[in-house]
C-alpha cells in the first residue's frame, strides 16, 4: 500500500495534470453520464458555463478548470523542491506563471518557487528578477471571476458580503495580506543578494524587510535575524550582530 510521502504525493499531481480536462476543449456533461436535471442544465446555460465530467466527482464547470491547474501546478512545484527535483520545480513554476488565466495568488506562488529553484540552481541573476516584491500587486483568489473583477467586487457596495463568500476558503491561506507577502519576497530577495556575494545590497533589502514587517504590524522572524547578522557580520559590523542578540535573546545579555 503507498506510503503517505511526498514521492507519492507527485506521482499523484502528475496522474491529476494528465486526467484534468483540456480548456480549448470543454466536455459538456450528458444527462447519461451525469443525470443532470433540466433544471439543472438550464441553469448553467444561463450562467455560461458548460459542466465537464470528471468521475468519480462531481462535474465541475468549466471556468474552474484553469483554477484547479493553477492550483496543481503550484502544488507540484512546492512538492518537487521539497523532494529535491530542481528542475521540475522551476518547469512547474514557470508553467503556473505562463496560465492565461492565473490569480495573484498562484502567481505570487509561482514567482516564489521559481526563485527558489533557480537560487538552488546558482542561478541566482534571474532568481533576484523572479523575487522582486515589486511584481507582487494583489493577492485575490476567486474560481470563477478575473482579478480585476474581483477587485471591482470588493470595492462596490455589499463587498464585505460578497468578499466572505468568495474569499472563505482563503483565511487559513498564508500570507493573507500585502504586506506579510512582501516581506516573504523581500527576504527571499536579501538571501539571493547574500548567496551571490552581494553584501551591500543584501543590506538594504534587508534595511527594506525591516520597513515592511514595522507595515504589516509583525516581528521579523528569526529566520531573517539570523539572516541580518550573517550578513553584518560579513561586513565587519560585529556589533550589530552583538546588538541583535542583546534585544533578541535575553538569556545572554
Amino acid at each position: 500500500m503507498p506510503l503517505p510521502t511526498l514521492e507519492f504525493s507527485a506521482i499523484c499531481l502528475r496522474n491529476a495534470l494528465q486526467l484534468l480536462p483540456d480548456e480549448s476543449v470543454p466536455t459538456t456533461a450528458t444527462s447519461s453520464s451525469s443525470k443532470l436535471t433540466e433544471e439543472s442544465e438550464s441553469n448553467t446555460l444561463m450562467d455560461g458555463n458548460t459542466l465537464t465530467s470528471v468521475p468519480p466527482g462531481n462535474p465541475i464547470k468549466s471556468s474552474e478548470i484553469s483554477v484547479l491547474r493553477c492550483s496543481i501546478l503550484a502544488s507540484s512545484a512546492y512538492v518537487a523542491l521539497c523532494i529535491g527535483d530542481v528542475l521540475m520545480a522551476l518547469h512547474y513554476a514557470q508553467t503556473l506563471l505562463a496560465q492565461p488565466k492565473v490569480s495573484a495568488v498562484h502567481r505570487f506562488l509561482g514567482h516564489l518557487y521559481a526563485g527558489e529553484a533557480m537560487v538552488l540552481m546558482d542561478d541566482i541573476a534571474n532568481a533576484i528578477k523572479e523575487l522582486n516584491p515589486d511584481q507582487i500587486s494583489d493577492l485575490f483568489f476567486s474560481n470563477s471571476v478575473s482579478d480585476k473583477e474581483e477587485k471591482d467586487k470588493s470595492h462596490s457596495n455589499g463587498a464585505e458580503e460578497s468578499n466572505s463568500k468568495d474569499h472563505s476558503n482563503f483565511k487559513g491561506w498564508f500570507p493573507n495580506s500585502m504586506p506579510v507577502a512582501r516581506m516573504i519576497m523581500q527576504y527571499n530577495l536579501t538571501a539571493a543578494y547574500a548567496v551571490r556575494g552581494e553584501l551591500d545590497k543584501a543590506s538594504e533589502s534587508m534595511r527594506q524587510l525591516n520597513a515592511s514587517a514595522k507595515t504589516a504590524g509583525t516581528e521579523i522572524p528569526i529566520q531573517a535575524l539570523m539572516l541580518a547578522m550573517y550578513i553584518q557580520m560579513q561586513l565587519g559590523h560585529a556589533d550589530f550582530a552583538k546588538k541583535v542578540i542583546k534585544l533578541r535573546c535575553p538569556q545572554y545579555r
